[in-house]
């Protein structure tokens, strides 16, 4: 968008209706559009304005979950839509950074920061569950950072492009980016809300490893392609290492493994869901410790040995393999 670009060298503005928006910086640009930091005048606040060359479903789509109160379930704040200049623009909060940028900055994250991202992210799925929506291209860099000074590890899912009433999702359509995307898309599976939960299974593994779980072998997309392979470079296994050779100084490492795959499970009809992933004990440890015996219910040899461990309190999953 060349003419988006001489707008911010100009220190331009977007007019719209009683607004007018002073283009400041491009944060972010790609196939979607581009993004740009603005100074909204008749507010006197920043915003981020999303720019689109082709008439899309965003707008009505943010429209839709703004009417149930998708802001205060960890879904960027959506303003309002309008056409400029052949373009559609959307209004959206001023957020941070992706949580891409902040892992090329941090690396792996120990399993107290993980925890809070992964809570935020199950309610938001949740409540587009509850609200018949798929997202579609969850990734890191489509889940901000709201304020990492004042707010760390306080995060809202972004760029609803790909998002999608589910019972307008078409079968065999693609879906996300390859490396994040659920493994049924590559069969032409029906379109299910169970690949948003394989994504953030995809995304609480990097958080944790500090690289990706998975990498496309070809770079073509994966609907123009089904028999796309994917490389698995093997951190699954690692972190499996990790934790049996500590097996009784890693309960909360346990705990993730186990959710980890629950969320990759390869069936999306077993694959957990954003409410059973809000009551796993990795992320509600209050609902481990209320399973937990009590002294006069417990026979005497579960309190003996220093080998004693509560991995047999896990929630039982099915063996699944990886490979």
């Amino acid at each position: 968008m060349k003419w988006f670009q001489d707008l911010v060298k100009a220190k331009g503005s977007i007019p719209s209706g009683f607004n007018s928006y002073q283009v400041q910086k491009i944060l972010g640009s790609g196939s979607y559009g581009t993004v740009a930091l603005c100074h909204k005048s008749n507010a006197d606040q920043k915003v981020a304005l999303k720019v689109v060359k082709n008439p899309d479903r965003e707008g009505p789509l943010m429209s839709y979950l703004s009417k149930f109160g998708s802001a205060s379930h960890h879904i960027v704040q959506w303003f309002c839509s309008f056409n400029f200049n052949g373009h559609v623009c959307h209004e959206y909060e001023l957020l941070d950074i992706s949580l891409g940028d902040f892992l090329e900055q941090s690396s792996a994250l120990p399993l107290h920061h993980i925890r809070p991202i992964l809570t935020q992210m199950a309610e938001g799925l949740k409540f587009l569950k509850s609200v018949n929506v798929i997202h579609g291209d969850l990734k890191p860099e489509n889940i901000m950072l709201v304020d990492c000074v004042r707010k760390p590890l306080q995060v809202k899912i972004v760029d609803f492009g790909l998002a999608c009433p589910a019972n307008l999702a078409e079968q065999g359509s693609f879906f996300g980016t390859l490396c994040y995307s659920a493994p049924e898309m590559a069969v032409g599976a029906p379109v299910h809300f169970a690949l948003d939960m394989w994504s953030l299974g995809c995304i609480a593994a990097q958080l944790f490893l500090g690289q990706r779980l998975f990498n496309p072998t070809n770079s073509g997309k994966l609907s123009s392609s089904r028999s796309a392979k994917m490389r698995r470079p093997g951190p699954i296994e690692k972190l499996e290492d990790i934790f049996m050779r500590n097996p009784h100084h890693h309960g909360d490492l346990h705990l993730f493994v186990d959710l980890m795959k629950r969320l990759l499970d390869m069936d999306p009809d077993s694959r957990i869901d954003p409410q059973a992933m809000l009551d796993h004990p990795f992320i509600n440890p209050s609902l481990l410790l209320q399973s937990l015996p009590t002294i006069q219910d417990a026979p005497a040899k579960e309190f003996h040995g220093a080998g004693n461990t509560t991995s047999h309190l896990v929630p039982q999953h099915r063996t699944i393999s990886l490979s």
